[in-house]
Order: structure tokens, then C-alpha cells, then sequence
């Protein structure tokens, strides 16, 4: 998992998600929500292609 906080200085690229909440963030997830640093933001899933592109063009790394 990848995030991107434009206004944020941490750019998180993995996250450990304890085993007791981890249905509620499934659940959250497939519902389009993201909660991060205490807010609760939309979540888009992409595409492989546009996953690759945007490795690409935030990370310089290439799928």
C-alpha cells in the first residue's frame, strides 16, 4: 500500500494493521475510506497500469 499526503511530511509506504481491527479496515477500504494520521480520507483503487505510472512518476520506480 501506497499513500501520498500532498500536505503531509511523512510519505507512508507500508503500515502494520493489528489483527483486531482489521475486518473494520477491510470493511472501510471497500467502502472507499481511509483513515490516516486522524482523518479519514476517499481511497481509489487503480488499475495495473495506472498503479505503474504513478510508481513511476511519485517513487522513480518501475513496475
Amino acid at each position: 500500500m501506497s499513500i501520498i499526503v500532498p500536505w503531509h511530511w511523512l510519505r507512508a509506504t507500508d503500515e502494520v494493521i493489528e489483527p483486531d481491527i482489521l475486518d473494520a479496515e477491510l470493511d472501510d477500504w471497500d467502502a472507499g475510506r481511509y483513515e490516516f494520521d486522524g482523518q479519514v480520507f476517499a481511497l481509489e483503487w487503480l488499475d495495473d497500469e495506472e498503479s505503474a505510472r504513478l510508481a513511476a512518476s511519485e517513487f522513480s520506480f518501475r513496475l
